[in-house]
């Protein structure tokens, strides 16, 4: 099951480390999958794991690096992606929760733990209780 999130969208939330990029080109070289890479996305990758020390601020090289990333493992974004997931669904609930007088719901916004709990819980609820 894939889940589809715009990259646009994954890139503002994305928080793509230096770690991520090694995990990624050394997952890419390990299954032959760097090689079907077009020459500028291998350098862009090997060169992004060479000059990025703690984390990707640019919001462009967040975008080609996202699209990398699809090529060689859905897998690598998964964590992110159930991220945006559950905070598009923790968006809707404090909304709720605001206008029933709850105020104490912001501190909600701020466990990434939760937010990926409910991204999971998600997906993983039968298709026919979905909205």
């Amino acid at each position: 099951m894939t889940l589809q999130v715009p990259h646009e969208t994954l890139a503002a939330h994305a928080h793509i480390t230096s770690h991520d990029i090694r995990r990624a080109l050394k997952l890419a070289l390990r299954t032959g999958k760097y090689f079907k890479l077009k020459p500028e996305e291998r350098a862009t990758l090997t060169l992004a794991a060479r000059v990025v020390r703690d984390h990707v601020k640019s919001f462009e090289l967040k975008l080609i690096l996202i699209k990398i990333f699809e090529e060689i493992s859905e897998k690598i974004l998964w964590k992110a992606k159930l991220f945006i997931l559950g905070l598009s669904i923790l968006e809707k609930r404090v909304k709720q929760a605001i206008l029933l007088g709850y105020k104490r719901v912001l501190d909600m916004l701020k466990d990434k733990n939760y937010i990926m709990s409910l991204g999971a819980a998600y997906l993983s609820i039968p298709s026919y209780y979905k909205l």
